[in-house]
């Protein structure tokens, strides 16, 4: 796929393993010159982008509706 939007709706925990797969699917997604969308997260989880500066490597919207029109 070239397109994928991940929601995080109802999401209120994301462990290191989690953040890895992710890590790993934004690398493929992106070799295969793609985009990947994460939307809906939580400010606990989102503060854990920040504290990990991941929120500089994924295209984070508050909502579907932003990340769909952002593709």
């Amino acid at each position: 796929r070239k397109a994928i939007l991940l929601n995080f709706e109802g999401v209120e925990f994301l462990g290191s393993a989690a953040l890895g797969k992710l890590i790993t699917l934004d690398r493929k997604v992106k070799g295969r010159q793609g985009r990947l969308k994460l939307s809906n997260i939580c400010p606990e989880i989102l503060e854990v982008f920040e504290v990990t500066k991941l929120n500089r490597v994924f295209d984070i919207r508050s909502s579907e509706a932003d990340a769909l029109a952002a593709f």
